[in-house]
């Protein structure tokens, strides 16, 4: 039997618990799922998914097939509802589990959970790969902080979950009838540019300046390098992990020494922790 992983907004090798699990079973298969109701324009005008976007999307994908192949495996793409595209390959037998990042958001969480429910005897795991804490850590019963300050007072003593090493082999991709063709090269050259290496040059460059020790007072600025971290594309399809940030961030305070302005970095990922938990508690 194999593994089935699915990718979702996590886009690296680096400090990706998912893949390593994944990765602990004989034969994986590797997917990625692109809804084209996402490029489609609302009646407002409005496309959940556009022009950059999708660029920054396919750099991405494109670094990761590459990081995938000198490991032997690859990613299939695979266009359509995920509900459905997931629950073909289900049916076929030759999945026994299941592997993808834990998602916060309610779409996401319906469709595993309606998967769950479809196919009981295939085992379903979620690995906290884009959040600072792990799910057992952030634990509040009924009654979640109603504000931030509640929820980062809480999380005060509460430690990361801890950073994992990127995979140094990945078993054999399972034979089977998907297309493992990724998307062209975008022609144009825009930044930001996807894919994780870009998005470590980012981190080096950014804490490689002084811009941590003034952030506080800059980060609401419009124009201007470094007058906010700009890490938000590179976390936001998986590319960067917030770890990675706050490893980061721990070097330049030993370097530089702390203050008000970088400890802000770490506050404003706390933010992002507040949202996403708050979200999968309230479904």
């Amino acid at each position: 039997m194999s593994t089935l992983c699915w990718l979702t907004d996590d886009l690296r090798l680096m400090d990706n618990p998912a893949l390593i699990a994944a990765a602990e079973d004989s034969a994986l298969t590797i997917i990625f799922c692109i809804d084209e109701q996402q490029f489609k324009t609302d009646r407002f005008g409005n496309r959940i998914i556009g022009a950059h976007r999708w660029r920054f999307l396919r750099e991405s994908l494109l670094e990761l097939q590459n990081d995938l192949s000198a490991l032997g495996q690859n990613i299939n793409l695979l266009t359509g509802n995920a509900r459905i595209l997931v629950g073909d390959l289900l049916r076929t037998g030759r999945f026994n589990r299941v592997v993808r990042t834990r998602q916060h958001a309610s779409n996401e969480s319906v469709i595993w959970h309606f998967l769950q429910e479809c196919f009981s005897e295939v085992q379903f795991e979620e690995y906290d790969v884009a959040t600072l804490y792990r799910r057992d850590a952030v634990q509040f019963g009924s009654e979640f902080p109603a504000t931030f300050s509640q929820f980062r007072r809480a999380m005060g003593g509460v430690a990361f979950r801890p950073t994992a090493c990127e995979p140094d082999r990945l078993p054999e991709p399972t034979s089977f009838e998907l297309d493992g063709r990724l998307l062209q090269t975008p022609e144009e050259i825009a930044h930001p540019r996807g894919g994780s290496r870009q998005g470590l040059e980012a981190l080096k460059a950014y804490f490689g300046s002084n811009a941590a020790s003034t952030y506080k007072d800059t980060r609401n600025n419009f124009f201007g390098e470094h007058f906010s971290t700009g890490f938000s594309p590179w976390l936001a399809q998986g590319c960067l992990s917030p770890l990675q940030i706050v490893e980061e961030l721990r070097r330049y305070e030993s370097q530089y020494g702390a203050n008000e302005s970088t400890g802000w970095i770490l506050f404003e990922l706390m933010w992002r922790e507040f949202f996403r938990w708050l979200g999968l508690h309230h479904g």
